[in-house]
């Protein structure tokens, strides 16, 4: 980046001195009288504006610049309320303030610099943001309703987009003898990505033991360690994974986060906490439980705890999902779920992200004892 501040003026008479005090500070001075700026001039460097140049100032003035400062020597009050609230504005700079003004405009030059990469960060995630919207658009309509058939067990999913940054992603891997259920949700597109990356590799492997799956969430951990450091925002990433085996029907797994499961006759394999993604809540976050010959389990994430405000026509969702259970199908459970996360919205997204899964256990499934 050119280490340059433009000068802007209407009146001469105080551009000598800031110009002389602009070189000495080791940077470059360009002069810019206000009257000879065109109406499609824009600055994308660091900029000083004079008291004067504000005077006969237009309404759009303060848009021709990417940063600005405002020299306050004859700057009056009415101005400063105006400029402060400009989305563009470093600071006010005034060499009667402090004997060591050069300093003083090294660090609005330094100040102008980062707010640029700022703005430039802000315009990469804003676009960032748009094409997760729509990965995530084409990602509902390549699974409205997904089944998939194990043997011995049935699995009814579907996941609907929301509006919010980051989101929710979920599959099931099969070995010889395990079922994987994994499901996530995140608040960044760069930790979506990561959330990606590692199912992936995952799947290349073809063998899902829970020492597997555990390395998973360490590698996560990690990663959303590693882009905390460099985040302006809180990062937050849950992770739930479930680990079947379809011989004795035993499950075991971790669950970070507001993942909820209730079975068809309100037992459930597991329950959802506060715990953040952390080596610290690994031993709390682990669970293990059975499933039963022709039970219906229902699984679902975080986001439909959002949609809904954990309530349904008066009552929990997880008492919702069991009293439909009775009398439904899952089909039909899953159907009315998203019905009601969707009937009070305009958008064609819902506002977060939302992910419901069903589990069947057959009845003539052999178990081993």
């Amino acid at each position: 980046m050119d280490r340059v501040i433009n000068l802007i003026y209407s009146d001469n008479s105080m551009v000598s001195f800031l110009k002389r005090a602009v070189e000495a500070s080791g940077l470059q001075c360009l002069e810019w009288s206000a009257d000879s700026l065109k109406d499609d001039h824009y600055f994308s460097g660091a900029t000083i504006i004079l008291p004067c140049a504000l005077e006969t100032a237009q309404e759009n003035f303060f848009d021709k610049f990417r940063s600005f400062g405002v020299y306050t020597e004859g700057l009056s009050d009415e101005h400063i309320g105006t400029i402060e609230q400009r989305h563009n504005f470093v600071s006010f700079l005034s060499h009667r303030e402090s004997p060591f003004f050069r300093n003083s405009l090294k660090t609005f030059f330094e100040l102008s610099s980062i707010h640029m990469v700022e703005e430039k960060i802000d315009n990469a995630l804003e676009i960032a943001s748009k094409e997760l919207q729509r990965v995530k658009k084409f990602h509902e309509k390549l699974v409205p309703m997904r089944q998939d058939s194990f043997k011995g067990i049935e699995i009814v999913s579907k996941f609907s987009a929301g509006e919010s940054s980051g989101g929710e992603f979920f599959d099931f891997f099969e070995s010889e003898r395990k079922i994987v259920i994994l499901m996530t949700q995140c608040n960044s597109y760069l930790l979506s990505s990561s959330v990606l990356l590692q199912m992936e590799m995952l799947k290349s492997k073809g063998q899902y033991s829970m020492g597997e799956l555990e390395n998973l969430a360490t590698a996560l951990m990690q990663e959303l360690s590693l882009l905390q450091e460099s985040s302006r925002k809180k990062l937050s990433l849950s992770l739930c994974f479930a680990v079947i085996d379809r011989a004795s029907l035993d499950v075991e797994g971790h669950v970070f986060g507001e993942f909820d499961s209730i079975g068809d006759k309100g037992d459930s394999l597991f329950y959802s906490n506060k715990y953040p993604l952390s080596q610290s809540f690994f031993e709390k976050s682990y669970f293990k439980s059975k499933m039963q010959r022709g039970g219906k389990y229902f699984f679902v994430s975080p986001g439909v705890h959002m949609n809904t405000g954990d309530r349904i026509e008066g009552e929990s969702i997880m008492v919702f999902l069991r009293e439909t259970l009775k009398e439904n199908g899952a089909n039909n459970v899953i159907n009315e779920l998203f019905y009601q996360m969707k009937k009070n919205t305009t958008s064609t997204f819902l506002e977060y992200d939302a992910t419901v899964i069903s589990l069947e256990v057959k009845d003539n499934v052999i178990v081993q004892v």
